[in-house]
């Protein structure tokens, strides 16, 4: 059927040919949808694009869910920063050693024994100061992306 055709007429200006009137068709050019009404033909794209949605994306977000509501990202931003933490102040402690041993300070037995509890002291402070920031920044950013807030704040935008 297709479009309605106006010819010529009388002095209205245009009127439609008989074959034309009637229902209107709708129908997609791959021919999934064909139907007599408006309605029904919204809501069978509607229909399709669930389908479609449901195939190719609903398994990756339901993974991703199921990622950032349980402590996989957590886990890994406080591993991250413990790693750093702990490579940070062993260099420390490698570079103080290299000074010292460059400038021909030699220490006692004690002094060393108590510098090196010292640096652990300090080490553990930071491991733990590290685990703590990462662990509370990780649980901003999953509560963040769980109510589908700030989005643009988690890629370094601005919001």
């Amino acid at each position: 059927m297709g479009a309605p055709v106006f010819v010529s007429s009388n002095r209205t200006g245009f009127r439609n040919t008989v074959e034309d009137i009637g229902p209107k068709r709708y129908e997609s050019e791959d021919g999934k949808i064909s139907t007599n009404s408006a309605e029904d033909a919204l809501a069978q794209l509607i229909r399709a694009d669930w389908d479609t949605f449901k195939e190719d994306d609903l398994e990756y977000i339901m993974d991703y869910a199921k990622d950032i509501t349980n402590d996989t990202y957590v886990d890994r931003a406080v591993g991250q920063a413990k790693r750093n933490a702990n490579l940070g102040a062993n260099s420390v402690y490698a570079g103080q050693k290299a000074r010292a041993n460059g400038m021909g300070v030699s220490l006692s037995s004690a002094q060393t024994n108590d510098r090196y509890k010292d640096f652990k002291r300090a080490k553990a402070v930071s491991l733990a100061g590290a685990a703590s920031d990462a662990r509370d920044s990780a649980i901003d950013r999953r509560n963040k992306l769980i109510a589908g807030s700030n989005i643009s704040s988690l890629s370094g935008g601005g919001s």
